[in-house]
């Protein structure tokens, strides 16, 4: 165990090492290691498109409602949310729980924005599926609804599938509406999923 994380250490440092040579050999060979932390420290500043993620942090109950098809009547199901934001302000760490179709399933996913690319990006996996949901976009600021792109394989189907997410931040308390669209080139385009978050309360005995 000791030997493996030591290799996973290695690896880690040999990465983050070769970062920062990059850098270095973009920036020009007379950069100082005053400049490269310096530069380092402004890669990972928080800007005002991270400020969306400030008051998600807690436990949520979730509503869900889930359409097969364009003229399906939607299922629906419950589930259990915690958000966190183990790295500070600019990422935040989601855990989920709960029952769909009587299967019970936990996920697991992050958002963040990356000041580099310009862009919101959210990651997802969970035990429904062994595939790696990863979307990307951007804000409208008048109505401060994210809206990303992505594509996942339909293990119903036995096909990849287009999608669109709108995410939209409700309330200072971090509640929050989530629709996803199926956006697929040549199929009918429709709302197929959309959750709702309120935040848990807890109530005395």
């Amino acid at each position: 165990m000791k030997r493996n994380v030591l290799i996973c250490g290695s690896m880690f440092v040999a990465v983050l090492l070769s970062g920062v040579a990059v850098s270095s050999k973009a920036e020009g060979p007379g950069m100082t290691d005053r400049q490269l932390v310096e530069a380092l420290r402004r890669a990972a500043a928080p800007t005002d498109m991270h400020k969306v993620f400030k008051t998600i942090k807690g436990k949520y109950d979730q509503a869900i409602k889930w359409s097969a098809a364009p003229d399906s009547e939607p299922r629906t199901a419950t589930a259990r949310c915690e958000a966190d934001r183990p790295l500070g302000s600019t990422f935040v760490e989601v855990t989920a729980s709960g029952k769909w179709l009587d299967f019970e399933f936990e996920g697991r996913g992050a958002m963040g924005y990356d000041s580099g690319a310009q862009e919101y990006v959210i990651v997802w996996m969970d035990t429904l599926s062994t595939r790696i949901l990863v979307c990307r976009g951007t804000i409208d600021e008048a109505t401060g609804a994210i809206s990303l792109f992505g594509e996942y394989y339909d293990t119903i189907a036995s096909k990849m599938r287009e999608i669109k997410i709108v995410m939209t931040i409700l309330d200072k308390k971090g509640a929050a509406n989530l629709k996803v669209y199926d956006i697929t080139p040549g199929s009918p385009q429709f709302m197929f999923l959309e959750i709702d978050s309120s935040r848990h309360e807890s109530r005395a005995a």
